[in-house]
């Protein structure tokens, strides 16, 4: 897998950093955030007909593989998959242990696109921010609002 494989993990001695949000980043330092790993591997299951699946994971964005949706001969179960853990598969105890507050029948569900990347810009707006990035987060923030409409 792409974890052991290739060697990708999580950025843990550098989690705030803007670059972790850098898809060119992380596919060179094979470390990021745990969206952008995960999107990566939803990304190459997408290329091998894999039917992986982003999972919106309060505090930790993870993928699924969606036995729903997997072609006849492969497995039909389901699986979590924590790409900032390395890839470790996670079953629903340990899922519930890692995240406080964790509800199968909410964060189990597919995340839309839209629903991704305005995490995505989130994660570079707030660590922008912390770095003192001021004009730069303002900028993904106008990004984020195109993702996002306004609430009345």
């Amino acid at each position: 897998m792409i974890f052991v494989e290739e060697g990708f993990t999580g950025n843990h001695t550098d989690y705030d950093n803007p670059l972790n949000s850098s898809l060119a980043y992380v596919l060179e330092q094979k470390k990021g955030l745990p969206i952008l790993l995960s999107h990566v591997v939803v990304s190459v299951g997408a290329r091998l007909e894999v039917p992986l699946v982003g999972l919106q994971v309060p505090g930790r964005y993870m993928l699924k593989y969606d036995g729903a949706r997997a072609p006849p001969g492969r497995p039909g179960e389901n699986l979590v998959i924590d790409a900032y853990g390395g890839g470790k598969v996670l079953t629903l105890d340990e899922l519930k242990e890692l995240i406080p507050g964790f509800d199968a029948e909410l964060h189990l569900l597919p995340s839309s696109r839209r629903a991704t990347i305005a995490r995505m810009l989130r994660n570079l707006s707030n660590d922008l921010q912390q770095a003192g990035r001021h004009s730069e987060a303002r900028d993904v923030d106008r990004y984020l609002a195109l993702c996002v409409p306004p609430t009345p």
